[in-house]
């Protein structure tokens, strides 16, 4: 009987371990599955693909703070690109911990982008309006283009 009863806790132990190694792997393969090389990478595709009417360049990433309205300190890397006013076409990608911090940021900045896009170029709000976010890990990706579907086929081949 005890001989049963220690297999038994064996057992158990050995299971709640298994799960537990498992949960924690599992966190841990999200954290890392995406990368500033990665991203830079994505970037690159993104801009060699023809997919923007606009030339995006690299904007300064003190300035994307600001236009984000985003807290440095919550902010580990921003790589945006942008063009030059013609379209609203952007490319952003974020590196936080705190992703409904950074949803909350972006979710204010598009509706800021629409009203002043609506009097200004209002044939780009449908474009802003249907922009691709996608998280994977820490980061968090936005494009405003008219080409989504290509957009969402290139960032999963960078996962």
């Amino acid at each position: 009987m005890k001989k049963n009863l220690l297999i038994l806790t064996f057992a158990i132990t050995m299971i709640i371990a298994t799960v537990l190694t498992g949960c924690g792997k599992a966190k841990e393969d999200k954290n890392t599955s995406f990368s500033e090389a990665k991203a830079k990478s994505l970037i690159t595709d993104l801009l060699d693909s023809k997919i923007f009417v606009d030339e995006l360049s690299e904007i300064d990433s003190k300035i994307s703070l600001k236009q984000y309205d985003l807290d440095e300190s919550k902010i580990k890397n921003i790589l945006t690109y942008k063009g030059g006013g013609a379209t609203a076409e952007e490319i952003t990608i974020i590196e936080s911990e705190d992703e409904d911090y950074i949803n909350e940021k972006f979710d204010a900045y598009i509706e800021n982008q629409i009203k002043a896009y609506e009097e200004y170029m209002p044939a780009e709000v449908k474009k802003i309006k249907d922009y691709v976010k996608k998280s994977i890990g820490n980061y968090t990706i936005i494009v405003i283009s008219d080409e989504n579907s290509k957009v969402e086929e290139m960032i999963e081949k960078h996962e």
